[in-house]
């Protein structure tokens, strides 16, 4: 006799089933289709973070 097969949930999968905000992050970000809107907005944060001590570049 053969144990049930039993599927068992990490706790990254919990926090995508339970909390509405990350589960939207997630699927805007679908790796489907989102890779590219991910990449860009990325950049586009990254840069503003960088620049943004840099005061030799707002004239």
């Amino acid at each position: 006799m053969s144990a049930p097969n039993i599927a068992a949930a990490s706790p990254p999968d919990l926090i995508y089933e339970f909390n509405s905000q990350q589960r939207a992050i997630a699927k805007e970000y679908d790796p489907d289709d989102g890779e590219e809107r991910m990449k860009d907005r990325f950049v586009k944060g990254w840069a503003k973070v960088m620049e943004n001590d840099r005061f030799d570049l707002h004239r």
